[in-house]
């Protein structure tokens, strides 16, 4: 049986600011949608936004400010720990 492997990328600090402005931009979404308040539809619509809007923004600021993203090109080298003979 092949096993795949799931490789996660990792977060960068642009990944967390482009999180940032999606939930920015659904919230504004959730803005436009105000004056169908009274439409089920258009409701629902506003929380899902809503709801995603607030994960996004919390969770990528959250990271951003404990500094909890990766910084591409900063990888830490292996030292060669075989000693020539």
């Amino acid at each position: 049986m092949i096993e795949k492997e799931c490789k996660k990328r990792p977060l960068t600090q642009m990944n967390l600011l482009l999180r940032t402005m999606i939930g920015l931009y659904l919230l504004y979404l959730v803005y436009l949608l105000r004056n169908e308040f009274g439409n089920i539809p258009f409701t629902i619509a506003m929380a899902v936004f809503l709801t995603a809007a607030g994960v996004l923004i919390v969770d990528s600021v959250k990271r951003i400010l404990k500094g909890q993203y990766d910084i591409p090109g900063a990888q830490e080298e292996e030292p060669d720990t075989q000693e020539e003979a």
